[in-house]
C-alpha cells in the first residue's frame, strides 16, 4: 500500500466531510463509495512564492488598513473510541477466555474399588481466543513558520503573533477533521462488519412490522410515528442490556463474551435522535421513561451531500442533510476483502445507530 493510494483515500474521505472539494478532489463531495480498509498519511504543499507579495504565503500584502485574522475553533463529531497511548497495548492484543468445560462431578456417586485417577489426571485445555492488532498508520501535517518574510504584511508584532497563532489552529481544525473523519470510517466499518460479517445488526422498520403487523418503510413518514419511535427506542434500550449478559448474538460467534455496564458505547444519527427527542418526548410527561442512556451524536456517518441534490457546491443545508444523505454508508470493492464484508462494494441505507463495546472499535492518534 503506497503513501500515494492513502492520501487519496483521505482527501476524498475529508471532502465528503465538508461537502465540497478538497484538494484533488473533484467529485463536490458528494457521497460515493470510500476505500475502508485503507488509512492515510496526508500532507501539503507549500505553493512557489511570487513577486508583489510577503514571501511566505504569497497571499498577504502590505497592510493597509485593519486586519481580521480567522481561527474559530472546530467542533468535530468525536465519540469515545479514542485511546491513550497507556491503553494501546489493551488493542494490540485482545485475549478472551470461552466457558469452561463441565463434566460428571464422582464425588457424590463414589463406587467401591474404582479408581479415580484419570480424573485427577486429565488435562482439560483452555479455551483462550486472542486477536493481535499489528497495523500502525502515520499522519503528517506539515506547516512553516516565516516570520522575518512576513514582516511587512502587519503593523506589530502583535499582529503577527496572531497570524502564527491562526496558522496553529487552523492546523488544529485541519487535525480535527481528519479524526473526526478516522472516526467516521472506523463507526462506518464497525456497522458494515456486524451488517454484512456477523449479521448482528437489527433492522428496527423490518422488526416493528412484524411485531405490529404495519407496513410502513418510509423514514421520513416513520420519522414522525410516535408508536413507531416508541418502539425503537425500547429495542435500543433492549440490545443495550441484553449486549451485558454471555452470549455470542453480538460477536462473531468464536467465544461467549459479554460487555460490562459502562463499557457499551451508543452513537446515534442527530437527525434520529431529533426525532425522538421533538415528536415522541415532547409529548411524553415522563421523558426518562423513554430514554437509551447515554449516547453521542453525529451528524452523518460518511456525508451529506449526494449529486444530484441541488445545483451548486458546496451544498445547501435544507437540501443536502437529508435523512437518507446522513444515514448511508458506501464502501469501496475490496479484492483482498481485508474487513470480512466481501470483495465487493458494500451500501448500507438508514443507519441510525450502533452500540459497540469500548474495546471493540479504537483510535490512538497521539
Amino acid at each position: 500500500m503506497t503513501v500515494e493510494q492513502l492520501t487519496s483515500v483521505t482527501i476524498e474521505a475529508v471532502s465528503q466531510v465538508l461537502g465540497a472539494d478538497y484538494m484533488t478532489a473533484d467529485d463536490g463531495g458528494t457521497i460515493q463509495a470510500l476505500d475502508n480498509a485503507k488509512l492515510i498519511d496526508i500532507g501539503t504543499d507549500i505553493e512557489h512564492m511570487e513577486n508583489g507579495v510577503e514571501n511566505f504565503t504569497k497571499s498577504l500584502i502590505d497592510q493597509l488598513a485593519r486586519l481580521y485574522i480567522i481561527s474559530d475553533k472546530y467542533t468535530a463529531d468525536l465519540p469515545d473510541i479514542f485511546v491513550d497511548s497507556f491503553e494501546w497495548g489493551g488493542f494490540i492484543e485482545s485475549v478472551q477466555f470461552d466457558l469452561s468445560t463441565i463434566i460428571n462431578d464422582p464425588m457424590f456417586s463414589l463406587v467401591d474399588g474404582q479408581s479415580y485417577a484419570d480424573e485427577e489426571h486429565t488435562f482439560y485445555k483452555p479455551s483462550v481466543n486472542v486477536k493481535i492488532f499489528q497495523e500502525r498508520k502515520a499522519i503528517a501535517l506539515p506547516w512553516s513558520v516565516a516570520r522575518e518574510q512576513v514582516m511587512s504584511a502587519f503593523k506589530s508584532i502583535d499582529e503577527l503573533n496572531s497570524f502564527v497563532s491562526g496558522i496553529q489552529v487552523n492546523v488544529e481544525n485541519t487535525t480535527d477533521i481528519i479524526l473526526e473523519m478516522y472516526t467516521h470510517v472506523l463507526l462506518s466499518t464497525a456497522v458494515a462488519i456486524s451488517d454484512k460479517a456477523t449479521n448482528t445488526s437489527v433492522h428496527l422498520v423490518t422488526e416493528y412490522n412484524a411485531e405490529t403487523g404495519e407496513t410502513e418503510t418510509d423514514p421520513t413518514v416513520l420519522l414522525q410515528d410516535q408508536a413507531f419511535l416508541s418502539w425503537a427506542s425500547r429495542r435500543i434500550k433492549d440490545i443495550r442490556r441484553n449486549i451485558g449478559k454471555m452470549t455470542k448474538s453480538f460477536n462473531d460467534g468464536s467465544v461467549a463474551t459479554f460487555t460490562p455496564s459502562g463499557r457499551d458505547k451508543l452513537v446515534m444519527i442527530g437527525k434520529f435522535v431529533d426525532a425522538i427527542k421533538f415528536n415522541l418526548r415532547a409529548d411524553t410527561y415522563h421523558e426518562d421513561l423513554v430514554g437509551f442512556g447515554d449516547y453521542s451524536e453525529i451528524a452523518f456517518w460518511q456525508g451529506h451531500y449526494l449529486e444530484g441534490d441541488d445545483t451548486q457546491s458546496p451544498a445547501i443545508p435544507d437540501t443536502d442533510f437529508t435523512f437518507s444523505n446522513v444515514t448511508l454508508i458506501d464502501i469501496a470493492a475490496d479484492s483482498t476483502e481485508k474487513l470480512g464484508i466481501g470483495k465487493n462494494e458494500v451500501k448500507i441505507e438508514n443507519v441510525v445507530g450502533l452500540i459497540y463495546d469500548r474495546r471493540a472499535v479504537g483510535l490512538c492518534p497521539y
